[in-house]
């Protein structure tokens, strides 16, 4: 599996390229609408491939129009989201501690 320090760089850079693909984006509180290409949409789901071959009992499904993916909590955590300031956007947090930086996000 690739370094996710370089995925991370890979994909910012390649979701800068205009496409076919309406992704609702939101920015300062508000819904911009964003575009994804298709090699976006592919780099995007082999990251989640990645993820359901790691996450015991993980599941997904294709349902009209969506992808659904199921990862089950396990009983020694608690997983929750927080609300980002100026923001609709959610950061998932473990056992209250933010996955991510809050301080970067604002």
């Amino acid at each position: 599996m690739e370094n996710l320090e370089e995925r991370k760089e890979s994909t910012s850079e390649s979701l800068q390229t205009p496409g076919e693909y309406v992704q609702p984006k939101p920015q300062n509180g508000k819904v911009v609408m964003t575009v994804m290409t298709p090699e976006e949409a592919a780099n995007l789901l082999a990251r989640l491939q990645d993820i359901l071959s790691l996450w015991p009992g993980s599941d997904n499904r294709i349902f009209d129009g969506f992808v659904m993916t199921v990862l089950p909590i396990p009983t020694v955590m608690t997983i929750t989201k927080v609300e980002k300031k100026d923001c609709h956007d959610k950061v998932f947090c473990v056992n209250d501690e933010p996955v991510v930086s809050l301080e970067k996000l604002s």
